[in-house]
């Protein structure tokens, strides 16, 4: 399912403001252009980067950098990989490992904490 944020921002969106820019044009797209139709994934991007210029990030945003996010702070909390795996829809575990950059400290950290002999000396 669906974060209970992530759902009221969507019953929002659907209640007020699709309804606004579809006009005639009725389809059973989630997320839609100014004109009604299916919004591309370039649309998206403009859409994403009008934003986040407006907001003065002078980072590299693009859309995948959401599903990229959503991983390594789902992994850098403790999820299970397996798991996260499952979230993303990746076939291969291999695929889901892309998203493990991991950072020293967070491994060193992990180590730590759930290493058996470290453990017995605390």
């Amino acid at each position: 399912g669906v974060g209970e944020t992530a759902k009221n921002f969507l019953i929002k969106y659907l209640r007020a403001g699709r309804p606004n820019i579809e006009g005639e044009y009725k389809n059973d797209f989630v997320f839609i252009n100014k004109k009604g139709g299916k919004i591309s994934r370039q649309g998206f991007w403009k859409i994403l980067k009008k934003y986040a210029d407006s907001l003065n990030l002078n980072k590299n945003i693009y859309p995948h950098i959401f599903r990229h996010s959503f991983a390594t702070h789902m992994l850098e909390k403790g999820a299970d990989l397996r798991i996260v795996q499952e979230l993303l829809g990746h076939s291969s575990i291999s695929t889901t490992e892309i998203y493990t950059n991991l950072d020293k400290r967070h491994i060193k950290e992990t180590y730590f904490k759930y290493h058996p002999r470290e453990k017995e000396d605390k």
